[in-house]
């Protein structure tokens, strides 16, 4: 399925801007290739996308040893706020870096519900 960044960007910008704890935002397909992205500046999107794919590889072989199926979100409690990756419709992984303002439970509320509304775009 083909998608435009630009109908996404815009939904990732105004997730960003209403929300003064979400410091990034990115979208990438299951492969790392970086499709859309609200990120500071200095950051080298390459990198950015090879972070998301390679660490949800890692989870996912992870789980699969353990005989597990498929997982849907990745909590990562940094130094400096959380980090979130979260399938979309099996497809595509969005991450989100978010300052320790935010509580996990109410990260995962923001983070599903943002997940929600990009799944009705990208379904097209």
């Amino acid at each position: 399925m083909t998608i435009s960044a630009t109908s996404i960007v815009p939904l990732l910008q105004e997730f960003c801007a209403l929300r003064n704890n979400i410091r990034a935002i990115a979208l990438s397909d299951l492969q790392g290739t970086l499709l859309a992205q609200v990120l500071p500046s200095q950051s080298d999107m390459e990198t950015v996308g090879t972070v998301m794919s390679s660490t949800w590889m890692m989870a996912q072989e992870s789980l699969l040893e353990l005989g597990r199926k498929q997982i849907k979100q990745i909590f990562i409690k940094g130094k400096q706020g959380w980090i979130v990756l979260h399938v979309i419709l099996d497809q595509w992984i969005l991450l989100v870096f978010a300052s320790h303002e935010l509580s996990p439970r109410e990260l995962f509320a923001e983070v599903q519900q943002l997940s929600n509304r990009m799944a009705g775009l990208l379904r097209g």
